[in-house]
């Protein structure tokens, strides 16, 4: 693809190929984007072939989705993959690994256990996300509580967990440092 693009421009600038890199947020969430979260999901009920990408179970995911993830990481990649999941998807976790190759999930949060995920999957990494809300209202005991209910002893691991939080504009400095203090008590290793 590059050298196809080598010399050509689009409205006047030039057209560049970077490497795709092999990570997407999702069918759903790029076609929530596309259509609009709530028309996305009037789709899936009045026009189901229209509406190929649902939130849906683990058998209407393999016949309806996972094919479609397929062709497009066939299409941009091979080797590890990785992809972004929003919600509560871990039964869809098993496919993806064994079907689609993936070997990094961003997203995953508070509500998966991602020791007994590791133990299932042992080549997998997760960027986790707290729970916005906890980070941002606090209080600490709160935030360490969380913390602690994500950093159990399947969880880790060298490398293979981080955990991330969103900040919102207003979120007080001192919930962030004490998800920071309560990351370095709970995720010792060892």
């Amino acid at each position: 693809m590059k050298q196809l693009a080598e010399d050509r421009t689009f409205r006047d600038l030039p057209v560049r190929v970077y490497c795709p890199g092999g990570g997407t947020h999702g069918i759903f969430t790029i076609a929530s984007r596309v259509r609009g979260a709530e028309q996305l999901c009037i789709d899936l009920l009045d026009d189901p072939d229209f509406a190929r990408e649902e939130l849906i179970s683990e058998p209407v995911f393999r016949q309806r989705v996972l094919p479609h993830h397929q062709r497009m990481f066939g299409a941009m990649s091979s080797g590890p993959r990785h992809i972004h999941l929003c919600g509560y998807a871990g039964h869809h976790f098993r496919t993806l690994y064994d079907e689609l190759g993936m070997r990094s999930l961003d997203g995953p949060g508070t509500f998966v256990d991602h020791g007994a995920v590791f133990a299932e999957m042992p080549e997998l990494k997760i960027s986790a996300q707290c729970d916005h809300m906890i980070l941002d209202r606090g209080p600490a005991s709160a935030i360490d509580e969380m913390m602690r209910g994500m950093l159990t002893p399947g969880a880790r691991q060298p490398g293979r967990l981080s955990i991330s939080g969103f900040l919102f504009r207003d979120t007080p400095l001192e919930n962030v440092a004490a998800m920071y203090e309560s990351g370095k008590r709970h995720g010792r290793i060892g």
